[in-house]
Order: C-alpha cells, then sequence, then structure tokens
C-alpha cells in the first residue's frame, strides 16, 4: 500500500494580517512543517526560512514571542523568495494589534483638567494626569500605532 504525502501549502498561502489569524496559524504551524525542510536562519533561533519538500514552498518561521522562554509560538507565514523573509513580520502586527487594544482600553479623556504634557490641550484620562496619546506614550515608550 502506498502512502500519500500531501501538504498543507495551498491552504494557508495567506498571510495572517491579525492578531486573531497569527494566533490561529500558530496552532496550525507544526503541522506545515511536518513537509518542511529548514534552509536557513535568520535571526539567532527566532526566524528560519522553510522549504517545503512536497511543493516547493518557501515559508518564513517565526517566535512570535521572543521574551518568553524558547520564543513562544512559532508562526509560519508563505513567501516567494528568501529575500522577502523579514525577522520580526508577525511580531511587529501582533504588537501594532495589541498596542491598539491597550490603547483602546485606556478610556475616555474626561477631565475636567487638560493633559499634564505642555502644549496638549486634550483632557486627562481617569486615574492620569495625562490625556490617552500622553499617557500612552509615556508608559510604552513610543507613540501610539497610526498617529
Amino acid at each position: 500500500m502506498r502512502i500519500r504525502t500531501t501538504c498543507l501549502c495551498r491552504e494557508y498561502r495567506a498571510m495572517p494580517d491579525t492578531a486573531e489569524k497569527i494566533h490561529a496559524r500558530c496552532a496550525v504551524t507544526e503541522q506545515i512543517l511536518k513537509t518542511c525542510d529548514e534552509l536557513t536562519r535568520l535571526k539567532g533561533n527566532w526566524t528560519w526560512i522553510a522549504q517545503c519538500r512536497v511543493c516547493g514552498s518557501l515559508w518564513t518561521v517565526e517566535h512570535i514571542r521572543p521574551e518568553q522562554l524558547g520564543g513562544g509560538p512559532a508562526c509560519a507565514y508563505m513567501i516567494d523568495v528568501p529575500r522577502h523573509a523579514r525577522p520580526d513580520k508577525l511580531q511587529g502586527l501582533l504588537r501594532e494589534a495589541e498596542d491598539l487594544a491597550w490603547f483602546g482600553a485606556l478610556g475616555p479623556e474626561c477631565g475636567p483638567e487638560i493633559c499634564g504634557c505642555r502644549n496638549c490641550e486634550r483632557l486627562r484620562i481617569h486615574n492620569s494626569k495625562y490625556c490617552a496619546v500622553h499617557h500612552f506614550r509615556r508608559i510604552k515608550g513610543y507613540r501610539v500605532p497610526g498617529t
């Protein structure tokens, strides 16, 4: 009896572009990689390029939580050529989604006091002396994504 080997490359060709899609892809990455061989490492042990033995598709495999022990879950996404692989691509997308959710959870700018940042006329948020934008910047150390 002959066993037919198939890959999942066609099914997961689309790039995950939201936090939900990234987490869903992480859940199936191990299955995708069963038919792949590692070609090269891009950044330490956290990002590498793999190639499917069945169809020849190229994948970038990225651990999306490098701050966690072992880099967190692996997530694979398809690339056209090896030079299109970028370390930390999914980490950036995931961080942006999480930052926007965190920013949204800060609540309304209620005042009545204005923001404690010089030259800002916005009202402060509850339990802070800053408006939401400046509170985010003070805590995170960078701008709110998309502003």
